[in-house]
């Protein structure tokens, strides 16, 4: 069962480019896993640089929670709490509705 997360990031005042820094330094490693169909980094439309997210498909539970004991996502929570006031991280999983070309999230789209 494939697993899909959204993150959604409020970068604190005066820290978006090391914010930025911190969510992209990520993107590389996160990609060269097994198990991550997609991994994007985002800046929010609204907010500008002081909302980041990322939405991310993986193959698995178990694959996921490999990358969440990652060393990289570890030096990532050890300078996330100076960077952002608050993480949330929300996990789905499909559900069938509509054109199943435009309800389901693509590796690489």
């Amino acid at each position: 069962m494939t697993v899909n997360v959204v993150a959604v990031l409020t970068v604190r005042g005066g820290m978006e480019e090391r914010a930025k820094g911190l969510v992209t330094g990520l993107a590389a490693p996160t990609h060269a896993e097994e198990g991550c169909l997609l991994y994007a980094v985002q800046w929010g439309v609204d907010e500008g640089p002081q909302r980041l997210g990322f939405v991310e498909q993986w193959a698995s539970v178990d694959l996921l929670e490999a990358h969440l004991a990652s060393q990289h996502v570890a030096e990532f929570g050890a300078q996330a709490d100076e960077c952002f006031s608050s993480i949330e991280i929300y996990r789905f999983t499909g559900l069938e509705a509509g054109d199943p070309a435009k309800g389901t999230l693509q590796p690489g789209a």
